[in-house]
């Protein structure tokens, strides 16, 4: 068995747009690039865009070496897209569009968490999923 490097990724710092020009934050992941945009040129100096990189190049590597602690689908969503206690919405969530924050949001706290929430989210298999979306449409 052979294993990978150990290393953080730095990844790279870019601009974008054709009209509008905005940073964008990319790195490896496997066998593509994530990519996450920053803010707008005119908005964000280098310097604030570089901090803002070296910012989320930690949070990435950070879930890249917890990445063998299963995480619930419950704590993943709260992580990652709704924050409980204030009822705001995450960054990752924030950056649709209105109405697609409400559907997810709903989705996730009426269907998904209380059936799988509790559970390690690679404990959830796809045709467990697919089964479940059939009974209901089935129900309809």
């Amino acid at each position: 068995m052979t294993q990978s490097r150990h290393r953080d990724r730095k990844g790279s710092l870019i601009i974008r747009g054709r009209e509008r020009k905005f940073w964008l934050s990319q790195w490896p992941e496997g066998n593509k690039r994530g990519s996450n945009k920053l803010g707008w040129c005119d908005e964000l100096t280098r310097s604030q865009a570089e901090r803002a990189h070296r910012q989320l190049m930690e949070k990435v590597n950070r879930h890249r070496d917890s990445a063998g602690d299963s995480v619930t689908l419950d704590g993943f969503f709260h992580e990652h897209y709704w924050h409980e206690e204030t009822g705001q919405y995450r960054v990752d969530l924030s950056t649709k569009k209105p109405s697609t924050r409400r559907d997810m949001k709903n989705t996730m706290l009426q269907v998904s968490i209380p059936r799988w929430g509790k559970r390690s989210m690679d404990s959830i298999k796809t045709g467990e999923v697919q089964s479940f979306i059939a009974s209901l449409m089935s129900q309809k």
